[in-house]
């Protein structure tokens, strides 16, 4: 399956972005960190279109706290995979690492 150019240019300013900030603060920032990036795409259904999910999750990196503001990095990514692509974020702090979760509608 081919991903649209639309959802491609979306996905290409989200993945920057998380690269970005893991580089600078989260896992790809120390000595020891990994990043675990899968995607798989879901068949359609009777009653819907195929769905592409994507998980991203840092570990061994710098302690994490929860954002205490949605700064630029984080409206680009849901205005980018909620109001682009009608599909859905679930970030998650948690002290171990950042992990994201994205499922778009193709």
């Amino acid at each position: 399956m081919n991903l649209p150019s639309r959802h491609a240019i979306n996905f290409g300013l989200v993945l920057h972005e998380l690269v970005t900030n893991a580089v600078k603060y989260g896992s790809l920032s120390s000595t020891g960190g990994h990043l675990d990036l899968h995607w798989s795409v879901e068949p359609p259904t009777d009653t819907g279109s195929p769905k592409l999910h994507v998980s991203w999750h840092e570990t061994n990196g710098p302690p994490v706290a929860a954002a205490t503001h949605q700064g630029f990095g984080t409206r680009l990514i849901r205005r980018s995979i909620e109001g682009e692509l009608a599909g859905t974020v679930t970030a998650r702090f948690a002290s171990e690492g950042v992990s994201y979760k994205v499922t778009v509608p193709l």
